[in-house]
């Protein structure tokens, strides 16, 4: 996490009081210049439960998410937003489910919608996961159903989740974890409200939401300021992952033959063609002949 002291020990307290699991917490703090490395370390001196790795860089969410999951000991695993909380039982009832069915992937929780102050906003309508049996399915059901969908906080074996590319280091990254663990296996869900996802202005899809330069940053300051396509990116992520799949040839092959209507969808074509031409008009804006001549406009010339 990075600068999470506003809501960090409400999230320490419920994952620590987690029932009827042996568990132990990584927190991964990434050059946080507010107070959030005093309170990781005020909770880990004490419980021994809690682990804290420090960057005193801001490295991005997704080497912090990564990171996580290369420290962590368990057989199951399971990430955590600094912002979220999780009533006692929500690993413990995950967990049973999981361990009761072989071909699931990750089970999360029904949840709910709190905003700054813990207050319940509503139920959360979130993506709830397909039950077919076939992985050509369930991977098409991320790609075109999957509009918000919690189970990237879920609990899965660990040796399911290392299989996955983990969080790539670029904006909607999660969508492609989720389709791959959907190539895994099926996805399952407790159906009761154990899961609070908290809605406030600083979240990240709040605070970068609506640029997609801001995203990539997020996920990989490195990026900061470059020309990027975010959601062709995803598109290139989604084939790497059919790619890379113990799938067989046929399923592969069903799977690429969808990827052109996707890119087709109503929302997926709307945000192509607009990264295409921002990205056509910053490249020339940066190197070309009407970047030149619009600069020369600013500058009154």
């Amino acid at each position: 996490m990075h600068n999470g002291e506003n809501y960090l020990e409400s999230a320490l307290e419920s994952l620590l009081g987690q029932e009827g699991v042996d568990l132990e917490v990584v927190a991964v703090d990434n050059g946080s210049v507010d107070r959030t490395p005093e309170i990781l370390e005020r909770f880990a001196r004490a419980d021994p439960r809690l682990r804290v790795e420090r960057s005193e860089a801001n490295r991005g969410a997704a080497w912090s998410f990564n990171r996580t999951f290369e420290l962590s000991r368990g057989r199951f695993f399971s990430w955590s937003a600094h912002d979220d909380i999780y009533e006692p039982e929500f690993s413990r009832r995950c967990l049973d489910r999981l361990e009761a069915d072989p071909g699931l992937s990750v089970v999360v929780s029904e949840a709910v919608m709190i905003d700054d102050r813990g207050r319940v906003k509503g139920p959360l309508e979130s993506y709830r996961g397909s039950v077919s049996a076939d992985p050509v399915r369930r991977g098409l059901d991320i790609m075109f159903g999957a509009r918000w969908c919690l189970h990237v906080f879920g609990v899965s074996r660990r040796e399911t989740l290392a299989r996955t590319r983990l969080i790539g280091a670029y904006p909607s990254s999660d969508m492609t974890t989720l389709f791959e663990l959907a190539l895994e296996g099926r996805f399952g869900l407790v159906p009761d409200v154990l899961f609070l996802n908290r809605e406030h202005p600083g979240r990240s899809m709040r605070a970068h939401g609506d640029s997609p330069r801001d995203r990539d940053a997020w996920f990989d300051p490195d990026r900061a300021g470059r020309n990027t396509l975010p959601r062709w990116r995803l598109l290139v992520e989604y084939e790497r992952s059919i790619r890379r799949s113990e799938l067989s040839g046929r399923d592969k092959a069903r799977l690429r033959a969808r990827l052109p209507l996707w890119a087709l969808d109503s929302h997926n074509r709307r945000t192509l063609a607009a990264e295409l031409a921002g990205w056509v008009l910053r490249s020339l804006h940066l190197s070309g002949p009407v970047g030149r001549l619009v600069d020369r406009r600013r500058s009154g010339v």
